[in-house]
């Protein structure tokens, strides 16, 4: 991580409030998604992007089907990662100087595991919302207690990032393997006679084609306006980039997400 960006986010500490979605993203993003949720297309992996005409040509696979779709503008807000696997084709390729503004940025490799119990398994303390321990493993967990903005639904979560973790993610035992090492973390703590959870859940953000990572970092190498010239529009304003990595101030965030991707909208309405 660069030195020289290193505190960016201190505005999220003290600052501002942060606020707990108990039922997930889902309901959030349905309801902004509501007024248009007509055209909103769904599980299609887009593939290819020639941006070279006046007609931009938007190719995608949906169910083993592909369709070209033709329009005047497109905005690309897929994750920073995916524009560095080079997942999408684009024509023409994108400019050196794009490439070396995603390039230059970083992209971070944490990961998640979230854990359920039975409601009478319940065995951290209900009023402290973090939890970890100072031994050093393999894979170090900050366990986080939601019970006090879930109405008391019995489940932790973790973040959790290492080299051993991203090197065992492709692997068939990854999610028993992370699984194992929370619990040893858990029973360091609150000891050996703790239940094993009901359910458990890892995410795979380094690994899964979609994201390729989990949010953008501040890079050493990068440039100081590296985020806000990649938003910058391409070819005569046809191709647009955006997301969370175009926000110079609240990148790795969701609301550094939304307000990119209002900003590049009212771009896209004004040029039309």
């Amino acid at each position: 991580m660069s030195l020289w960006w290193w505190d960016m986010d201190l505005y999220v500490n003290g600052n501002t409030d942060d606020l707990f979605l108990p039922e997930g993203y889902s309901p959030l993003v349905e309801a902004y998604a509501a007024p248009i949720q007509d055209k909103v297309e769904l599980e299609a992996k887009v593939t290819k992007i020639n941006y070279k005409r006046k007609r931009v040509k938007v190719r995608y696979s949906k169910g083993g089907v592909l369709t070209t779709l033709a329009t005047r503008k497109v905005i690309v807000t897929v994750p920073l990662g995916v524009l560095q696997a080079g997942s999408i084709r684009f024509i023409p390729q994108l400019p050196k100087s794009k490439m070396n503004q995603i390039n230059r940025l970083g992209m971070g490799k944490m990961n998640k595991i979230f854990m359920f119990w039975d409601p009478s398994d319940i065995f951290w303390p209900s009023s402290i919302e973090l939890l970890g321990e100072s031994v050093e493993r393999d894979v170090d967990f900050m366990f986080i207690n939601p019970g006090l903005h879930n109405g008391g639904k019995p489940y932790l979560f973790a973040f959790f990032a290492s080299t051993y973790a991203e090197q065992i993610e492709s692997q068939s035992n990854y999610e028993d393997e992370i699984s194992r090492l929370a619990m040893l973390g858990l029973r360091n703590m609150f000891g050996s006679s703790i239940p094993e959870p009901e359910k458990v859940v890892v995410t795979k953000w380094n690994t899964d084609e979609y994201t390729r990572g989990a949010y953008s970092f501040n890079k050493v190498g990068m440039a100081k306006l590296d985020r806000q010239k990649l938003k910058t529009p391409i070819r005569k304003k046809r191709l647009y980039i955006s997301g969370e990595a175009t926000n110079h101030r609240y990148f790795q965030t969701t609301h550094g997400a939304y307000w990119a991707g209002k900003e590049v909208a009212q771009k896209v309405a004004n040029s039309l």
